[in-house]
């Protein structure tokens, strides 16, 4: 009997466990992947990708800067940019002509004087800093050394600054477009603090294009225009020496030390206080000793 009871319990207990005991069926995850947004919030998230805040960050429908499609094709350069120099010495025997020479040269093919210095002692020598348009560089160094005087030393220099120049353009023009980018999103921002973030970037690459166009501005100053660093100097005649004279050198040395003597006494008369200073200290102190001697 007790054997049946516990049979029909342990039938019970299986019957439980496979009724309660199943896993439950999953739900598909699908119907949890797709979140709620507000059409606000759409267009946030096509504004911005990441934080704001972060300079390096770039609203999602702007291209970075290296796949924009401008290359060196895409430039307008078909000479080479040369930028030219040349430093000139030139001693003069009859400096003052040598000097007005040069400065009609330089009216001549209209140059610049941009800066002088000039010395009017023993050592004479002029120093210019001379602008010319390049195009009249190689006739003015040639006449400027078409000159009876002696040429000391001559340097002439030519940088080539094409690849410098290609890269700032191509960079200038890649920052053009990138702001060109910037201000449609502006248009298209929705908040105040996306106003705010996009000004802020767009200061900061119209600073950057600012600092480009200056920079290719100096570039067409350095092609447009060359430079010449002239230096004339007076040439010092040569002066033989003298034999030994020994009635003048002894006259001298006679005239040296009287000079000296006048000095001496005139040091000694400048000491006039502190000797009578000294006289009198050394009279009261005897007339001291004195009457001290007679009272002992």
């Amino acid at each position: 009997m007790k054997k049946l009871i516990y049979l029909a319990i342990l039938l019970i207990f299986i019957s439980c466990n496979k009724k309660y005991g199943q896993t439950p069926e999953k739900i598909p995850s699908t119907e949890y992947n797709t979140p709620m947004h507000s059409p606000h919030d759409e267009d946030q998230t096509n504004l911005w990708t990441t934080s704001p805040n972060d300079d390096n960050n770039l609203p999602t429908n702007t291209p970075p800067e290296e796949e924009q499609n401008i290359s060196y094709s895409d430039t307008n350069i078909t000479t080479r940019k040369i930028a030219k120099t040349a430093n000139i010495d030139i001693t003069a025997k009859k400096y003052t002509q040598e000097k007005q020479r040069i400065k009609n040269l330089l009216k001549k093919f209209n140059a610049l004087i941009i800066k002088e210095e000039e010395t009017q002692d023993y050592s004479k020598y002029l120093k210019l800093e001379i602008k010319v348009p390049a195009q009249l560089f190689d006739t003015l160094i040639t006449e400027i050394c078409n000159t009876k005087e002696s040429i000391t030393y001559k340097q002439i220099e030519l940088q080539d600054i094409t690849a410098q120049y290609i890269d700032t353009e191509i960079r200038l023009k890649n920052k053009k477009a990138t702001e060109a980018q910037y201000l449609n999103i502006l248009k298209k921002a929705n908040t105040i603090q996306d106003v705010l973030e996009v000004t802020e970037y767009l200061q900061k690459i119209r600073e950057e294009i600012e600092s480009m166009e200056g920079l290719i501005n100096y570039y067409n100053n350095q092609v447009k225009y060359s430079y010449i660093y002239l230096t004339i100097s007076k040439n010092k005649p040569y002066i033989e020496n003298k034999k030994f004279d020994f009635a003048n050198t002894l006259k001298n040395n006679i005239i040296e030390g009287w000079h000296l003597f006048l000095y001496f006494i005139i040091l000694l008369l400048s000491l006039t206080p502190f000797w009578i200073l000294a006289a009198i200290i050394i009279f009261v102190a005897k007339k001291y000793k004195k009457k001290k001697n007679a009272k002992s």
